[in-house]
């Protein structure tokens, strides 16, 4: 039923179709036999067996983009929401990542030639300082391969394959605007190789740039939540607490702020009036340099040597808006447990103001500014042997990749300078202020005026407060690998072939916060966050076996039939082993049709950042079990509970921000997975150059490595009555909550997604041309607990599943690339689509703000704001499909160049706004393309 649906789906689909080009032939000599991405076993059509999509250079090349990681979000159908350079607040800014299945970037293995890159220290790969000059083709697997590779290959591999045996110079410039006259690229390649009778080597370089976007710059992204009005997202006339009245006061827009009488009671309706759009990147910008060399040398006819080397370097931007800054003596402790002096000269209430938020735009903007440094190499040593009448080819493989990053950003206020800027001062003779008293000047301090508005924070208070801060973030994989592949015996329908080998990978890193924010003196807009450094290594050791059987060949309904299978054991340092397998099947009825089927066990190694991630605090007011709701007690169970643990009898929920700290778990296990996948591939004989892929895919994940909330502790503490959980929260001597630990732990339960993909290849020609068609489709069918049980129904943890959410924001249940390429001599001309299918997202912050700010109106915002979902309110709104189309033009000049124009979102489709941010700096997919069109131009010349 299940697959009917797809293909009636695509009958109606609007999605063009794509170029394909055959994988280039292997070459008749052994040792340059191709190893296909999801086996060990050199020289064998194993592509077939695996779902893959393939993506050429030219596939890469007609996007008109010049980051790899650009062009693989864009081109990658089973790509989910990933990180990218639309996206300017959170951390890992300026990365792109692979998100297959939308199972996180953590859990999609990166190759380049078959050899892992570095990744970040939460385990996910940034491919764009891979540079686009340096690939020849990508391989994408989207099937799980542990067994074939080891840790995070759970939703498959993007193996990157570079350029090889290239004759010659090319230099290509690049050059696109958008239509809004900026997001401006720039882009420079130049290579050079030359191959003789056993020998070959390539180096190049890659320089390029791609300017910002200023969220102001459009529509959608103007204001923070598009639609919404500014009362609703923060204001910049300060709130102050005045004990006296009982009351939160704010400072009267005109009003010198001199007098009680300059300020009015807090209006939610009026007084957080500030966009901060106005100083954000939509699209941040970038620079990239890189420099690569790679050779290789045939010692004999049976053994050579192959090395590569790269360099890049990353720098790339963020800008927020002011800091806004806060403290608070009452709830608050630590550097952040201060108020405004009561002698303070700015003060007209008094009497100290224990509470304070104001939002310091006299600072600027912060900026932060990236740069990140990657050096690879690889040395490989490949030959050839025979025993007992079988050739065996054997390799040995030594891989080192490491990056570091500097990250400067500010200006931040810091807390100790605040404390004392707020603290008691005096005006001297001269009517100059001054912080401290006559009898004991503070030097160097600079009186603060909070209370006069933004206008009122002179140049001069800004420099006594400010400062800018650094971080290094640093990471290293050594990757040692031999292994051995070949023909193992020959069996009545064929060859046996087998691979093994035995892998040494070691992996460290670190992330060192400037010492202002270990302290918590670094002023912080979540309240108090506070960030310890986080610094760790580990190793492990694996041995890997495959094995490909015919066990039919030229047989009636059995043109082929083969088995494979694969193993891998592997023991880590920090958790012990783990040994995971899978096995696939190959079977050709007749010569056109082709069905497949894989099994494979998957793991995930915890990350460095899951094992050794430095602790960071924060404030919270979480639901103490032990405390009246509503007026009623807790349950007489859960009351139980609490009075064995010291907790009185109707202790209050808090009042004051509970502590809440982040931390790492060294007793973590990996996350483990089973995939399923079966599917066909079909070239009909009566239709030539008709390629036809579909395929099925189960994926279900285990033991899910997260950062747990603080309910789950608390519950698990006193309404279920676990001692461990206990341990994590602590409580001040009157009862009330204090302290809460949430650490990362392995979830029980699961997650689990089902899908199917399509791939349609055509080629054709006629008196017009040479015509080439490729249509790959990604069908989501299911996302969401493993099981696939109803919303609502009760899981074994006993949490509440959330059902199917396939078609909720960031799930498509369909996403299509599609190419349609044509040529006539010099000429070529190719249209792309690319669909995202609709998708609903959450609206309830809509409601909220609508009746916070008493305007009913704003309701009409959200598609259905009285959506009920199992008795609850659940507000929602449909964010439409999107389907783009780009052009591209290109024509092949005499003097062995070629020149190639293009327009990206050609009919200018703008993204839907989100309405789900409610207040928020992403006002839509950061998957989807920007507002307008996209020009570009590029020249390459070959000498």
């Amino acid at each position: 039923m299940r697959i009917r649906n797809v293909f009636a789906s695509l009958l109606v689909s609007t999605a063009v179709l794509a170029h394909a080009e055959d994988q280039p032939a292997d070459d008749a000599n052994l040792l340059d036999t191709i190893e296909v991405t999801g086996s060990h076993i050199r020289g064998v059509d194993l592509e077939t067996q695996r779902a893959m999509q393939i993506l050429l250079r030219e596939d890469l090349e007609r996007t008109g983009l010049t980051n790899i990681g650009d062009v693989l979000q864009t081109l990658i159908v089973a790509n989910g929401p990933a990180l990218n350079r639309n996206i300017n607040n959170g951390s890992d800014m300026g990365e792109v990542r692979i998100d297959l299945r939308g199972l996180g970037g953590n859990r999609t293995l990166v190759l380049v030639n078959g050899q892992r890159w570095e990744s970040g220290l939460e385990g996910a790969v940034d491919v764009s300082t891979i540079p686009l000059s340096l690939v020849e083709r990508v391989e994408v697997l989207t099937t799980g391969a542990s067994a074939i590779y080891g840790s995070d290959a759970i939703a498959g591999v993007v193996n990157i394959i570079t350029r090889r045996k290239f004759d010659g110079a090319e230099l290509e410039l690049n050059a696109g605007e958008n239509s809004y006259d900026d997001a401006a690229q720039h882009n420079i390649q130049a290579v050079f190789g030359h191959s003789g009778d056993g020998w070959n080597f390539l180096v190049g370089a890659e320089g390029g740039r791609n300017d910002p976007v200023y969220s102001r710059n459009r529509a959608i992204s103007s204001t923070p939540t598009p639609g919404l009005p500014l009362s609703a997202t923060g204001g910049p006339f300060g709130l102050f607490f005045e004990p006296s009245l009982g009351d939160v006061y704010s400072l009267t827009p005109g009003r010198p702020g001199t007098s009680p009488d300059d300020f009015h009671p807090l209006d939610p309706a009026t007084d957080f009036g500030f966009n901060f759009q106005n100083y954000t990147y939509l699209q941040t910008p970038q620079e990239r340099r890189a420099a690569f060399a790679q050779g290789r040398y045939e010692f004999t006819p049976t053994l050579a040597l192959t090395v590569e080397a790269l360099y890049d370097r990353r720098e790339s931007a963020q800008r927020l808006a002011p800091a806004n800054l806060y403290f608070d003596s009452i709830d608050l402790l630590g550097p952040q447990a201060y108020n405004i002096s009561a002698s303070n000269v700015y003060n007209p209430f008094g009497e100290d103001i224990p509470l304070s938020y104001t939002r310091l735009i006299a600072m600027g903007q912060r900026d932060y500014h990236e740069t990140v440094d990657l050096k690879r190499l690889h040395i490989g040593l490949d030959g050839l042997v025979d025993i007992a009448g079988h050739d065996l080819h054997w390799a040995v493989d030594a891989t080192r990749v490491r990056s570091v990053e500097n990250v400067d950003y500010g200006l931040n206020p810091l807390h100790s300078r605040v404390t004392l800027a707020v603290g008691p001062s005096f005006f001297d003779a001269n009517g100059v202020a001054h912080c401290g008293t006559p009898d004991a000047v503070i030097a160097g301090c600079v009186p603060l005026n909070l209370f006069g508005g933004p206008d009122a924070i002179t140049p001069d208070m800004v420099a006594n407060l400010g400062t800018f801060l650094h971080d290094d973030i640093s990471g290293q994989v050594t990757d040692l690998d031999a292994r051995v592949d070949g023909e193992l015996i020959r069996l009545p329908a064929g060859e046996m072939h087998f691979a093994a080998g035995a892998e040494r990978r070691m992996v460290s890193g670190a992330d060192l916060p400037d010492p202002l924010e270990v302290s918590g003196d670094a002023n912080s807009s979540n309240a108090g966050a506070r960030q310890d450094a986080t610094v760790g290594s580990n190793a492990v050791n694996e041995a890997y076996a495959e094995l490909s059987v015919p066990l039919l060949a030229d047989k009636s309904f059995a043109r082929s039939l083969d088995l494979i299978a694969a193993t891998r054991y592997s023991n880590y340092s920090e958790f012990g082993s783990t040994t995971n397998s899978q096995f696939g099947a190959r079977w050709k009825p007749v010569d056109d049709l082709l069905f497949r089927a894989n099994y494979a066990q998957g793991f995930r190694a915890p990350s460095l950042f899951d094992l050794f991630q430095g602790k960071a605090d924060y404030y919270g007011f979480p639901f103490d079990p032990c405390a009246p709701k509503h007026g009623q007690p807790p349950d007489p169970a859960v009351a139980a509970h609490c009075r064995a643990l010291g907790v009185p009898d109707g202790v209050a929920q808090p009042d004051r921000p509970v502590t809440i700290t982040q931390g790492s778990n060294p007793q973590l296990q990996p996350e483990t997975s089973r995939s399923y996948s079966f599917g066909l591939a079909w070239s009909p004989e009566w239709i030539h150059n008709l390629d036809l892929t579909l395929d099925w895919y189960d994926i279900q994940l285990r033991n899910a490595i997260d950062t747990r909330d603080v309910s789950f502790y608390l519950n698990k503490c006193y309404v279920v009555g676990d001692p461990v959980a206990c341990t994590h929260v602590t409580r001040f001597p009157d009862g009330t909550l204090q302290h809460v630990f949430a650490q990362e732990d392995n979830l029980p339960g699961g997650e689990e997604v089902e899908g199917i993909d399509l791939g349609l290849g055509y080629k054709f020609e006629n008196r017009l041309g040479k015509w080439a068609l490729r249509w790959d489709v990604a069908n989501t069918i299911y996302a969401g607990e493993v099981g696939q049980p109803k919303r609502g129904a009760v899981l074994p943890d006993g949490s509440i599943a959330g059902g199917n959410v396939v078609g909720d924001l960031g799930t498509w249940r369909w996403r299509s690339v599609a190419t349609l390429d044509f040529t006539r001599g010099a000429w070529n001309a190719s249209v792309t689509s690319r669909f995202f299918s609709a998708v609903t997202e959450d609206c309830s912050q809509v409601v909220d703000i609508a009746y916070t700010v008493g305007d009913p109106s704003l309701l009409n915002l959200c598609s259905d704001p009285n959506r009920v979902v199992d008795g609850n309110p659940a507000p929602a709104n449909h964010v439409a499909s999107v389907l783009y189309f780009d052009f591209a033009l290109g024509w092949e000049v005499a003097w062995h160049g070629r020149l190639t124009v293009g327009i990206r979102n050609a009919f200018d489709r703008g993204p839907p706004p989100l309405r789900s941010e409610g207040g928020g700096d992403i006002t839509f997919t950061p998957a989807y393309d920007l507002p307008g069109r996209f020009y570009y131009v590029s020249y390459r010349q070959k000498f």
